[in-house]
């Protein structure tokens, strides 16, 4: 990685600088406290929250989810700013042009960040933004139509193989989750598989019901109708734990796939360059918002996992992580920049 990315963001030594409690607020009328390394008043004006999905999506929920509480901590509301397009591309630009001062935040995904990764014009968005904080895990299912006589992943992987170039798999662009997972999963087993490209996974779905393809990586809310209408069959989870609602569906590490799981995630961010005490306490009131049992299921009820409540450093780590991860992995698949 270059050396900026590793010098971008705070580290775990950083001290946590903790936020007034709401009836601390409440006793000083809502009076914004200062920042001891920069003596700068924050918040002084009201949070912008980028949300890189078209309102009431699910991106939108998770921001709703969480903005309640952070508002009554900071004594100043989060607006909720959606910039839709190029899979979250114009809402990280927004976020880049945003001045370091911390009271401009953007809800990234798995694969917002991978979509920056393969434009060339964006890889240093990719790069320039800190995690505050892991705010969940969406869920989702690797189906086929009913009609195809397997029952299990290894069922299907075994036909696939017994009859190469058979079938073809829902992709919602290179670089998508719909394609990493079902690439890992091919070089994993073995089987020939292609492509079918859709704009997104709704229409997409329609010929999976038809028949007309045969497998797909699914998001569980779009999955889970047609499941338990007998249409799709579930054969793997992808994610770090079972669904809801579909108790009997092993995940991929269980099935001993591990390596093919592409568990996509929603993580508030920063842009790089802002004061490490800003980061460090709102990623502070992160953590203790999204401990607290009401937030939790309000995340359960939009039908992700919420993330196992840690501290902003390692939310930062795993973006890190994720980040190198997914840039070797588009490297060997040859999925570059324009």
């Amino acid at each position: 990685m270059p050396p900026h990315w590793q010098r971008r963001c705070i580290t775990r030594a950083c001290t946590m600088i903790r936020a007034p409690t709401r009836r601390q607020l409440l006793a000083t009328g809502g009076v914004s406290v200062m920042i001891p390394d920069t003596g700068a008043v924050f918040p002084s004006r009201p949070i912008r929250f980028i949300c890189p999905f078209v309102a009431g999506g699910l991106i939108d929920t998770l921001i709703r989810a969480v903005t309640p509480e952070l508002a009554a901590d900071l004594g100043q509301p989060v607006v909720i700013d959606v910039r839709p397009g190029a899979n979250g591309a114009l809402a990280a630009q927004q976020l880049h042009a945003a001045p370091p001062d911390g009271h401009t935040w953007m809800m990234a995904t798995l694969g917002t960040t991978i979509a920056h990764m393969i434009r060339a014009r964006d890889a240093r968005i990719a790069e320039e933004m800190c995690a505050l904080a892991l705010i969940a895990h969406d869920i989702s299912v690797l189906a086929i139509p009913a009609a195809l006589p397997a029952r299990t992943l290894p069922e299907f992987l075994d036909l696939a193989r017994s009859t190469p170039g058979r079938f073809n798999y829902l992709r919602t662009g290179p670089g998508s989750l719909s394609h990493l997972v079902v690439e890992l999963l091919r070089r994993a087993s073995g089987i020939e598989i292609e492509a079918v490209d859709y704009s997104g996974l709704p229409p997409g779905i329609v010929d999976l019901l038809a028949g007309r393809i045969q497998f797909a990586a699914l998001v569980l809310s779009l999955a889970l109708p047609h499941i338990r209408a007998g249409q799709l069959r579930a054969l793997a989870v992808i994610g770090p734990r079972r669904a809801p609602g579909l108790p009997d569906v092993p995940t991929l590490a269980e099935l001993g796939i591990a390596d093919a799981n592409v568990a996509a995630w929603a993580m508030a961010t920063v842009r790089a360059g802002t004061p490490a005490a800003r980061i460090s306490r709102i990623g502070g009131l992160f953590e203790r918002v999204l401990a607290e049992p009401v937030v939790r299921d309000r995340l359960s009820a939009a039908g992700v996992v919420p993330a196992d409540v840690f501290g902003q450093a390692e939310a930062d780590a795993l973006l890190q992580r994720e980040v190198q991860r997914y840039g070797t992995l588009l490297g060997t698949l040859g999925i570059r920049g324009d």
